[in-house]
Formats: structure tokens, C-alpha cells, sequence
């Protein structure tokens, strides 16, 4: 895997759990600081939160027999194949589930 490419996913791996992480009512002031100053760290950020966003927006009306076939796609094995995306996918996909679980109290 190319540098560019590891950089790339850990962006958006950050994006997700950033996505996750504001959307949550116990969000606080300094993650929310902490959220503008990863923003502006990097112009690629803002482009991987609002992808990221509007990916876990459309996964949350999946329905959870769904949601539970992607996530267990096997994801690891394209990690060393220069596919960023696939390990991203995965990692919104569990943060979507998560999100659901959180505002159903689970």
C-alpha cells in the first residue's frame, strides 16, 4: 500500500469516528475544538467528513440484517491490497450501527 493511500484511510477512519462522535448528545465542548482543529488541520478533512457523513446517513436507514452482512464483509484482506475504502467502509459501517444503538439506548 502506498503512503498516500495508508494517509487517505486514516483520514477517513477519523472522519467516521468523527461523524459518530458529534452526532452523539454527550458530545462536549472541547471535542467539539478538538473536531475544528482536526478540520483544519488538512483540506482533505472537510471532503472525508461530508462523504463520511452522508455515507452513515444513508447506512442508518439500512435496515440491521443488512448493516450486520456488510460489517462482517471481510475487510482485512483488502487492506493489503492498496484499498482504503474497503477498510473506511467497514469502519462506517460499525459506527452507523453504533449510532443506532446509542440513540435506541442500547
Amino acid at each position: 500500500m502506498h503512503t498516500y493511500d495508508r494517509s487517505m484511510s486514516s483520514i477517513l477512519e477519523q472522519a467516521a469516528m468523527w461523524v459518530t462522535r458529534l452526532d452523539s448528545p454527550t458530545v462536549t465542548a472541547i471535542e467539539s475544538r478538538e473536531f475544528e482543529c482536526w478540520l483544519l488541520a488538512d483540506p482533505r478533512h472537510e471532503q472525508a467528513f461530508v462523504e463520511t457523513g452522508t455515507v452513515v446517513a444513508l447506512i442508518s436507514d439500512f435496515p440491521a440484517e443488512v448493516k450486520d452482512r456488510l460489517v462482517s464483509l471481510d475487510v482485512p484482506t483488502a487492506l493489503g491490497t492498496g484499498k482504503p475504502r474497503l477498510a473506511w467502509l467497514r469502519a462506517v459501517l460499525l459506527r452507523a450501527t453504533r449510532r443506532d444503538l446509542e440513540k435506541r439506548g442500547l
